[in-house]
């Protein structure tokens, strides 16, 4: 089964922001080893942009801070988890 991982980062006012959301079956994203970022598991929601106890839109204590950035309709496709899914098989020469 597929799980969101939101990549955090800090921006210049030390806020902590999602940079990045992968779905990944089975593991982990990968990060650089020298980074100060963090990958925290995350559901539906939560999005690109988002800050840590942004009071507006808000979904697992990530929002956004200006009201005009909750976004008021859906145009994500739905959730990769519900695809199924097979590993390719890889093609020899």
């Amino acid at each position: 089964m597929s799980e969101r991982y939101a990549t955090i980062v800090k921006d210049n006012d030390g806020r902590e922001v999602i940079s990045n959301i992968s779905l990944m079956e089975g593991t982990t994203p990968e990060i650089r080893k020298d980074s100060d970022v963090k990958v925290l598991k995350v559901p539906d929601g939560v999005l690109i942009g988002m800050v840590k106890g942004g009071k507006y839109g808000s979904v697992a204590g990530w929002g956004w801070d200006d009201p005009a950035d909750v976004e008021t309709t859906d145009t994500r496709s739905p959730a990769d988890g519900n695809i199924e899914k097979a590993r390719a098989s890889v093609a020899k020469k």
